[in-house]
């Protein structure tokens, strides 16, 4: 907060970081950078869109299909559980991790002296972009033939996801709402505050988590619907 303590200060950086094309396809649209809740919420804004999701593609694949390739759903599901035990026990665990991180993350931001309001949404925004990130992996996980598969599939959607983001914010074409990474910096916490991004997340974890219990209900286990490829038919010298 030192660093843009006066209105001055934080209208340099509007000017300077927040309307250069290159930082707004790397981070994402700026607004309310006249603001230093604004400013904070910009440049966290490639830790939020790529590095943070990925570490929540990694906690729901490592929680659900790497436990089946190491065997050890075999041992849950011989027990009188339903098939689905495994992947509800899987989700149950990434959402209370991750609704934490996003409380810890609403209490740092005020710490900070960020408004309280403004803080919670931006927190709410980004623990439900999180989760719809998780869903992504735990979907991912049952088309998958292995846990890496998985991280293939749900990291490669991710990156694609940004990159298209990132053309469309750099150049300021009118498609934010094209992608759930656009819906997070559509939500505007500190400013003109919008509600529709919220429902948009909501309902996309709600709809990947669905697909994950939809195609767990019909496949074998430690199975996926993208097949395994053949090794090679001849080994090297």
């Amino acid at each position: 907060s030192a660093v843009y303590d006066s209105p001055a200060k934080r209208e340099v950086y509007r000017r300077a970081i927040g309307a250069s094309p290159a930082s707004v396809a790397f981070n994402g649209r700026g607004y309310d950078l006249d603001g230093l809740g604004g400013i904070v919420v910009y440049e966290l804004g490639f830790f939020a869109l790529l590095l943070i999701p990925v570490i929540a593609i990694h906690l729901a694949v490592r929680l659900s299909r790497t436990e089946e390739d190491l065997g050890r759903a075999d041992l849950v599901t011989a027990a009188p559980v339903g098939r689905l035990a495994p992947l509800g026990a899987a989700a149950l665990v990434v959402a209370a991790t991750l609704t934490t991180a996003g409380w810890l993350s609403w209490a740092g931001l005020v710490w900070a002296g960020l408004d309280r309001a403004g803080s919670g949404r931006y927190a709410l925004i980004l623990t439900l972009f999180l989760l719809a990130c998780a869903t992504l992996g735990l979907a991912a996980a049952q088309v998958g033939a292995s846990s890496r598969g998985a991280y293939a599939l749900a990291v490669g959607a991710l990156v694609l996801t940004y990159l298209v983001r990132g053309v469309i914010d750099g150049q300021s074409l009118d498609g934010a709402w094209l992608t759930p990474m656009g819906w997070l910096a559509e939500v505007r916490p500190y400013g003109d505050w919008q509600l529709w991004p919220f429902a948009l997340m909501a309902a996309l974890s709600v709809a990947l988590l669905a697909g994950a219990v939809a195609v767990r209900t019909h496949r074998d286990l430690g199975g996926g619907l993208l097949a395994a490829r053949s090794g090679p038919a001849t080994a090297s010298p």
